[in-house]
């Protein structure tokens, strides 16, 4: 070898072609980054419109539910009155039962008809509190509800022996 100099220098431009450049590296892994934040973001935004419609479709059954309980209410309600009618002593309690009955229930659909508004309004900005009002409130008014069926079911027992 003639000169180690011209060796050594020509070792190192070998050696430093070889490896990448720690900026390349660096702009290598901000573009993994760049590009698992995006897949992220759609994977969140999956996930929160898989919530929502879950959601809704919970809602509209439950709604459903409740609108039918409060439509067989209000037949009952009609059996209540007719019967209030026929009656000869106990008119007057029967009258008042149904008109108790009959505020009971409008208080029950005007609940229902504002957590409606409420809900369709949550829907546009959803999250999991819109999830967790709505069960709360499922629970306090099929509870409500419940309640007031078996009062009102009273109503139609002959107590007299």
């Amino acid at each position: 070898m003639k000169n180690p100099i011209l060796v050594a220098l020509l070792v190192t431009a070998i050696l430093s072609g070889c490896t990448p450049s720690p900026t390349k590296e660096v702009k290598n892994a901000e573009k993994t980054l760049a590009e698992a934040e995006s897949d992220l973001k759609i994977a969140q935004e999956k996930e929160n419109e898989a919530a929502k419609a879950k959601n809704l479709a919970e809602w509209r059954a439950f709604k459903h539910e409740a609108d039918s309980t409060l439509a067989v209410m209000e037949e009952d309600l009609i059996r209540l009155e007719a019967r209030s009618k026929k009656e000869g002593k106990t008119k007057q309690l029967l009258q008042a039962d149904y008109a108790k009955a009959k505020i009971d229930i409008a208080v029950l659909k005007e609940k229902l008809n504002k957590r409606s508004q409420e809900f369709e309004d949550d829907m546009h900005h959803f999250d999991s509190n819109v999830y967790k009002k709505n069960q709360a409130f499922s629970r306090e008014f099929n509870h409500d509800m419940d309640e007031f069926r078996k009062a009102f079911n009273d109503l139609f027992t002959d107590n007299t022996d």
